[in-house]
């Protein structure tokens, strides 16, 4: 998925920089009950293809940008908008 290849590269940024990650999507919770969120580019909108929020958030620690600012805009899916897996809504 192209959001996990986006974040695997936080990991490259120098020191000197400062890091704005703004995700904006739907919100599930996995098996466990833990936050995951649903990708844009998941075609049809997947809870399978859910990413961890936990590891996402661990990605932006992780970065070597000296400042982070992690902006979540996230809402469980609409009732319109079936998922290919069992309902799993915040």
């Amino acid at each position: 998925l192209l959001l996990l290849r986006e974040f695997d590269q936080l990991a490259n940024l120098p020191r000197r920089d400062n890091l704005v990650v703004y995700l904006s999507g739907y919100l599930r919770t996995d098996d466990d009950g833990d936050p995951a969120l649903i990708p844009g580019d998941a075609d049809p909108p997947d809870d399978r293809a859910a990413l961890p929020l936990r590891a996402l958030v661990r990605k932006v620690k992780a970065a070597p940008a000296r400042r982070k600012l992690l902006v979540l805009d996230l809402t469980a899916p609409p009732p319109e908008v079936e998922l290919t897996s069992r309902d799993r809504g915040l």
